[in-house]
C-alpha cells in the first residue's frame, strides 16, 4: 500500500536524476507503547512504524530521508472528541507540524530517523 506508492516516487525521482528527498510519517506512540482495548489501532500504527524504518534504511543511501514521527496525546478530533480547555496539557497539533518545519532546516548529514514526543506534563 503506502510502500508501492513510496516506490513508485522514489522511480519517479530516479527517472529525472532526483537523489534527494524527505517524507515526514506521522504515526504514534501506540506503535511500540500499546493500550488496552484498541488493537486494532495499535497494529496499524505498529505497521506504520515498521513499514517507515524499513523504507528509510532502503531509501537512506540515496539520499532520500524518512522520518516517523511518533506523537503521544495530541489535542485532535480523534475518536469524535472536541478539542477544548481541559486538553491544553496535550501536545497541540501546531507543535507537530513546527517539528515537521523545524525537521526541513535539518543539516543534509543529519538524519532524524524516528521521533517519539509526549507532553510535557502528563495528564493528572
Amino acid at each position: 500500500m503506502l510502500q508501492d506508492k513510496t516506490r513508485q516516487k522514489y522511480k519517479l525521482y530516479h527517472k529525472v536524476g532526483k537523489t534527494e528527498g524527505k517524507y515526514y510519517y506521522v504515526a504514534s506512540l501506540a506503535g511500540t507503547n500499546f493500550f488496552e482495548n484498541d488493537a486494532a489501532y495499535n497494529a496499524s500504527k505498529f505497521g506504520l512504524v515498521g513499514f517507515t524504518q524499513a523504507i528509510m534504511l532502503d531509501l537512506r543511501k540515496y539520499g532520500i530521508k524518512v522520518t516517523t514521527i511518533m506523537p503521544g496525546s495530541v489535542a485532535t478530533y480523534f475518536n469524535d472528541h472536541l478539542p477544548n480547555d481541559a486538553d491544553a496539557w496535550k501536545i497541540q497539533p501546531e507543535d507537530i507540524g513546527q517539528m515537521i518545519a523545524d525537521l526541513l532546516h535539518m543539516h543534509p548529514r543529519t538524519l532524524p530517523s524516528k521521533i517519539e514526543v509526549r507532553p510535557s506534563i502528563p495528564s493528572k
